[in-house]
């Protein structure tokens, strides 16, 4: 004989659902829900992506499309930046200080540097050279 297990599922109300079921996911109504967590300002079940109830995503939604334009005004992302960089190096054969200069003010407003050896966007709490060309 299968065990019987109960529903843990959390309701709306509050309250846990607590009917007997065969399944050890939930009974036949919740087994496919998906899983709510607390809202991290009020508490509220919410099963959205940034762990936000409605009343308090929207400010989650809004940051996200501040950051978007602020990518599109400054040029891109870090990654752009680096493919941009690599192809016009091909080209061109720049120096690290060439470099620099020409791209100053999109690295500062990127908060990023270039590495000495290979010329990829690094941290600038990483230093001068990115892991793999580290000197000894």
């Amino acid at each position: 004989m299968i065990g019987e297990y109960t529903c843990n599922y959390l309701l709306r109300t509050g309250f846990v659902c607590g009917r007997t079921c065969r399944r050890p996911d939930g009974c036949f109504e919740h087994w496919k829900a998906r899983a709510h967590f607390p809202c991290r300002v009020c508490g509220k079940p919410t099963s959205s992506e940034p762990v936000l109830c409605r009343k308090h995503a929207n400010s989650y939604y809004v940051t996200q499309y501040i950051n978007r334009l602020r990518d599109r005004a400054f040029g891109g992302t870090v990654q752009e930046l680096g493919n941009q960089i690599a192809q016009e190096n091909l080209f061109h054969s720049l120096t690290y200080e060439q470099l620099i200069n020409k791209y100053h003010d999109r690295l500062i407003k990127l908060n990023i540097s270039l590495c000495r050896e290979c010329f990829i966007p690094i941290g600038k709490e990483k230093g001068e050279y990115c892991n793999e060309c580290v000197p000894l």
